[in-house]
């Protein structure tokens, strides 16, 4: 089943003073003590996978 993902990002810059205090005090809140990158390349994975990409995955850590 095919699926389209449509993601908007912005740069700070691109915001205003009240969207950016806002972005960042989410941020505070819900990713300053997480392991955000874990979710990051979960997505990154489900992405792969949709779109047919399989990747070899190995640990690093002895």
């Amino acid at each position: 089943m095919s699926r389209i993902i449509i993601t908007t990002v912005y740069t700070p810059d691109e915001l205003s003073a009240t969207a950016r205090e806002k972005a960042r005090e989410w941020y505070r809140q819900h990713h300053a003590d997480s392991n955000w990158y874990e979710n990051v390349y979960e997505d990154f994975r489900t992405v792969c996978e949709i779109v047919g990409i399989a990747l070899r995955q190995r640990c690093v850590l002895p």
